[in-house]
């Protein structure tokens, strides 16, 4: 009995690592059980370009879930509050960017017609 309980605890995670492709078998199979063509090469070059930003993005996506698990409140409604704090800060930052605009826009104005006034009294 546990000769069979230690080849099933040791067997059956070798058998999955043993059947699990590995990522270059996963690119060289076809996109589905049709018989769709394989990965182009072009493809394959974006996936792998891709495959960082989608690591750190779901690196990030899970310490969010870890800070946000820490709390008694339910997830959802603790990113919905994320959310909202992420809208409102960037649509202050939109407000901030375009009073600087304008700020600009003002004192070149200012600044034209102050330039213009010697040359009109020149003439």
């Amino acid at each position: 009995m546990g000769a069979a309980g230690a080849a099933i605890m040791i067997g059956g995670p070798a058998l999955v690592m043993y059947v699990s492709p590995t990522e270059e078998e996963l690119l060289a199979v076809s996109l589905s059980h049709r018989n769709e063509p394989k990965f182009t090469p072009e493809r394959r070059q974006r996936v792998l370009e891709s495959k960082e930003k989608n690591q750190q993005e779901f690196n990030e996506f899970v310490g969010k879930l870890k800070e946000y698990s820490k709390s008694n409140k339910p997830i959802w409604v603790l990113q919905q509050q994320e959310e909202k704090r992420l809208r409102l800060q960037a649509e202050a930052e939109q407000k901030r960017i375009k009073e600087e605009l304008l700020a600009r826009k003002a004192m070149m104005k200012s600044e034209s017609v102050g330039a213009d006034a010697p040359e009109k009294v020149k003439r």
